[in-house]
C-alpha cells in the first residue's frame, strides 16, 4: 500500500504478491511468485497503469559451513507490464524483463544491483539494529542513464517485515 505524506494528494494503492517455494535444500532454494502492482488505486497513482509481474528466484549460501553467516546470494529473474516495461524508441512501452543479483555482505548488510528494463539500479541496505525492523538503503537509480528521467540517489528508510526469502 503506498500514500504520500508530502502534503500532497499523491493517492495510494493496493497490490497483491503470492508465492511458492519450489525447492528448499540446504544448499539451493528456488520460489516462483506472480503479483500485481496497483490492482486498485485512487488519486494521483489512478492515472498510472497496473503493474502484473512473474519472478523466479534462486538462492545459495555461499559459506555453508559457517553457522553464524552463511552469506547467501540471490538471483531473481521475471517480467511484467507497467511499472516492469522497457521504454522503446519512440517512447511506446512494451513488456519488460527485469533481473537482480543481491549478496549478503554480513549479517546486516546488502549489497544490490538489477535492472528493470529502464535502467541498472544499485542498492545497499543496512539493518542498524538487530531486532528492530528497520531498514536504512542507499541506491542509485538509472546508473546507465538510459532513460531521459535522468540519475538519481534514493536514501530510504522502511520500518516493517524482512523481504529475505532465502534462510539457510
Amino acid at each position: 500500500m503506498l500514500e504520500s505524506y508530502r502534503g500532497q494528494p499523491g493517492g495510494g494503492s493496493f497490490d497483491v504478491r503470492v508465492g511458492r517455494s519450489l525447492a528448499d535444500g540446504s544448499r539451493f532454494k528456488a520460489a516462483v511468485s506472480a503479483g500485481w502492482y496497483r490492482v486498485a488505486s485512487y488519486g494521483a497513482l489512478a492515472e498510472e497503469p497496473s503493474s502484473p509481474y512473474g519472478v523466479l528466484t534462486l538462492a545459495w549460501p555461499l559459506r555453508p559451513g559457517d553457522p553464524a553467516f552463511r552469506q547467501t546470494l540471490q538471483l531473481n529473474v521475471g517480467g511484467g507490464g507497467g511499472r516492469f516495461q522497457r521504454i522503446d524508441q519512440g517512447w511506446l512501452p512494451s513488456q519488460g524483463a527485469f533481473a537482480s543479483l543481491g549478496v549478503e555482505l554480513a549479517p546486516n548488510l546488502g549489497l544490490s544491483a538489477g535492472w528493470v528494463g529502464r535502467g541498472v539500479n544499485a542498492s545497499l541496505s543496512l539493518v542498524p539494529a538487530r531486532g528492530v525492523p528497520l531498514f536504512v538503503t542507499l541506491s542509485g537509480v538509472n546508473l546507465d542513464n538510459s532513460s531521459n528521467a535522468g540519475r538519481a540517489v534514493v536514501l530510504s528508510l522502511t520500518w516493517g517485515g524482512s523481504f529475505r526469502t532465502a534462510t539457510f
